[in-house]
């Protein structure tokens, strides 16, 4: 059976303007998340977060090529450092699980750059092969390679881990559950980041989540996760959190002025570039973005929790 065919990449071009090798990593992309979520080892310990998931789940109009985000749900609640040091994921084992050949699709996970930085697992530049489709050169390779993260960090999964239905309509058998965030907590990771830094892919997904999924989540559910969420990232990184004693203190940095105008500006640029349907207009103007996102987000993050982060440590 095959993985994809050239007229299902054919249509994914046609859908996002993509490159043949854009489309290609795209496809591999969603047929890992496909093989974890088929492998019993990790089904239920990796939950599927970011980007991926708010397009293949929640219908989102914004594609990430080639990485894919999960959260290793397993050492979430794990409060003693030996027992979360036993469970804890290896850059190996996210490697090996990854390393498959099936249906069409070969991906060398063990051939990728792989390694662990601030709990992460990251693995980079992994290469893959698709098969009975047209080349994009004599070898077969593929110019934009598979970026891949775990996270395992301590408390990463407050809320506790969803299924989702993962739909990818441009590969074979491309419906199917998968462990995921729920909704509620991905957002409220979408304000930490964008706070934190001012990536217009977060400020774009927070205006589709005002636009398209307000039905589909609970404003009250969101704010009530930042205080347990910010306190598990202050631990884990005090310097980066240094200033931000409550999560109220997103407000002003989620607000930022000077941040907004220069990410308005600097919208275009090929390192920050987004790929929408090209049937989505309405979000590719950043000054429309910012009116959808304050319009919606800020009144509801002016209620942001008050109560010191760590107040119980002296």
């Amino acid at each position: 059976m095959s993985f994809t065919t050239d007229e299902q990449l054919a249509d994914l071009q046609d859908t996002y303007g993509l490159t043949l090798g854009q489309a290609r990593a795209l496809a591999a992309k969603s047929g890992v998340v496909r093989h974890l979520a088929r492998d019993p080892r990790f089904s239920r310990r990796l939950a599927l977060k970011g980007g991926t998931l708010l397009h293949a789940a929640y219908g989102s109009p914004r594609v990430s090529i080639a990485d894919i985000d999960f959260a290793d749900a397993a050492v979430s609640d794990a409060s003693a450092s030996e027992a979360r040091k036993e469970q804890q994921l290896r850059p190996d084992e996210v490697a090996g699980a990854i390393t498959f050949d099936e249906a069409g699709l070969k991906v060398r996970g063990t051939e990728g750059t792989w390694r662990e930085r601030d709990e992460l697992v990251l693995g980079e530049s992994v290469p893959f092969e698709l098969k009975d489709v047209q080349s994009l050169d004599a070898n077969g390779s593929d110019e934009q390679p598979l970026n891949i993260s775990v996270s395992v960090r301590k408390a990463e999964v407050v809320q506790g881990i969803t299924v989702a239905r993962f739909r990818a309509a441009f590969i074979v058998d491309g419906e199917f559950d998968v462990s995921s965030l729920t909704l509620d907590e991905t957002l409220v990771e979408k304000v930490i980041s964008f706070s934190m830094k001012h990536f217009n892919k977060h400020y774009i997904d927070l205006a589709i989540a005002a636009r398209d999924l307000r039905d589909a989540f609970d404003p009250i559910t969101v704010l009530s996760l930042f205080t347990r969420k910010l306190r598990a990232e202050k631990r884990r990184q005090p310097e980066r959190f240094k200033n931000v004693e409550r999560a109220s203190d997103l407000f002003e940095r989620f607000h930022n002025r000077r941040e907004l105008d220069k990410m308005i500006r600097s919208w275009s640029d090929v390192d920050k570039q987004l790929f929408l349907s090209l049937d989505e207009r309405e979000l590719t103007d950043p000054r429309r973005v910012d009116e959808i996102v304050t319009g919606y987000w800020t009144p509801i993050l002016e209620n942001l929790p008050t109560e010191k982060l760590l107040e119980d440590e002296t």
